[in-house]
């Protein structure tokens, strides 16, 4: 004895297979669009980490907190 599928019971399927394949297409498409922009990463480096003569300072030290300031 087969079983057939009914159409309604395809039509279901159907709609779950499209629903999570636009999820996924829109998972894919926010992650893409979501990584830093490299033009924000070089104005940020030129703005904060560069010497007067415009070379890359190596000696920052991270930002004093209250939770890890040291008397």
């Amino acid at each position: 004895m087969t079983t057939w599928i009914s159409a309604r019971k395809k039509a279901i399927l159907a709609i779950i297979a499209v629903l999570a394949l636009t999820g996924i297409v829109f998972i894919a498409y926010s992650i893409i669009h979501s990584k830093e922009n490299p033009d924000v990463t070089a104005a940020f480096i030129e703005e904060h980490m560069t010497n007067d003569n415009g070379t890359i300072a190596t000696y920052l030290k991270p930002a004093l907190s209250p939770g890890n300031i040291t008397d």
